[in-house]
């Protein structure tokens, strides 16, 4: 993909590197929230780099028709406006535990989910659509907690329900009047239904002897919240061969990070995202620097920051559900994420590939000299 003659045109430098990693991860970027100014300036930025470099724009039209790097993402949203139950119904018993006071909830799509009550110990098989209630042992782990949450949400079970942990406990009781948010979701699709629910110990025992058949559901009121905007950005180099040119190699990263938490106690509530993913976002300002200014593939490379990756990735999602070209015609999406840390896995000098068993990309790469080697840690999932 990039060879040492290209790098010889145009190398990798220390200084570039340092420059824009620490201008996207600066306290001034203010942790690139998600469809705030300081995604949109991140991809301002970014695209400014794209067109520094020789880059075609792929971004949206101006008014004149003037193309440009920056790709507006359309969002809407509602927001709870009374604390959202869950409620679980068996023939005439009815029981029903309100938010804040009773439980919390993460990894919330919908303001509405409802499904089968279905009570299951971790080794055994969830349901896709049911709400399970996950038998965790006494004490369980984080790392058993976190298991048991992978396993329902790949299931396609429409939420996990577990008993809630101390620190659950203690967050629960500081933010009970806090309504939970709900993320945004692009025009004319739908969120997926999958929510975590960490539930008082004497209600989740209460819901264990639940009798089969039990209907159980969460939710709430709500009304129309502010829209909201996500940004891309797009940078296109055209391939050198007439065929060969109508195949695309994407090279991604993701703008935006968590922003600022004023909850937080202390100084400083800014999520900064050197790691996650302004690292990532530099990668693809220095591949596109360096292809741009040697001999140019004979494939197309596209290369793209993308927005609200942290909330839901909306401005993959985008990218996919739009694209620039057919589906078929992309034949590879490299994705950098988080290259700031060695992984003490595999050393400093490797980088690791999700997704290696899935293709022959990773392996090509390493044949021709990647120093890129299969994901260490697969219990992840």
């Amino acid at each position: 993909l990039i060879t040492s003659s290209v790098l010889a045109q145009s190398p990798v430098l220390e200084q570039n590197v340092r420059a824009e990693l620490t201008f996207l991860a600066s306290d001034a970027m203010q942790g690139r929230g998600s469809g705030t100014v300081y995604e949109r300036i991140a991809a301002e930025y970014v695209g400014s780099q794209f067109r520094q470099f020789g880059l075609e724009p792929g971004g949206d039209a101006d008014s004149n028709g003037n193309k440009g790097f920056v790709q507006r993402v359309a969002l809407e949203s509602v927001k709870f406006v009374e604390a959202p139950t869950l409620t679980v119904t068996a023939a005439s018993n009815v029981q029903k535990w309100q938010y804040g006071r009773d439980f919390l909830v993460n990894r919330l799509r919908t303001p509405q989910i409802a499904g089968d009550l279905q009570v299951v110990e971790p080794s055994g098989t969830f349901t896709k659509g049911a709400i399970v209630a996950v038998n965790l042992p006494e004490g369980a782990n984080q790392e058993q907690r976190q298991a048991a949450m992978m396993k329902a949400f790949t299931s396609g079970s429409a939420a996990i329900v577990i008993p809630e942990t101390e620190a659950n406990k203690k967050t629960r009781e500081v933010d009970e009047q806090r309504l939970p948010a709900l993320p945004p979701k692009i025009p004319g699709t739908a969120n997926e239904a999958f929510a975590i629910i960490s539930l008082r110990k004497d209600a989740f025992d209460t819901l264990l002897a639940m009798p089969a058949g039990t209907r159980a559901e969460f939710g709430g009121r709500t009304e129309t919240a502010e829209a909201n905007t996500s940004w891309n950005v797009i940078g296109i180099l055209r391939g050198s061969d007439p065929a060969a040119s109508n195949e695309v190699v994407v090279l991604s990263a993701h703008l935006d990070h968590l922003g600022v938490n004023e909850s937080l106690t202390g100084a400083d509530k800014i999520f900064n995202g050197a790691d996650d993913d302004a690292s990532g976002c530099v990668a693809v300002l220095e591949l596109a620097r360096a292809l741009a200014a040697g001999k140019r593939p004979r494939r197309t490379i596209y290369f793209v920051g993308f927005g609200g990756e942290e909330r839901g990735g909306y401005g993959s999602r985008h990218f996919r559900d739009n694209p620039p070209v057919p589906l078929t015609q992309i034949v590879a999406n490299l994705n950098f994420e988080m290259l700031g840390r060695p992984d003490p896995k595999i050393g400093a000098d490797k980088l690791w590939l999700t997704g290696y068993e899935r293709s022959n990309l990773g392996p090509e790469l390493a044949k021709q000299g990647a120093s890129l080697v299969a994901d260490p840690h697969p219990q992840q999932n």
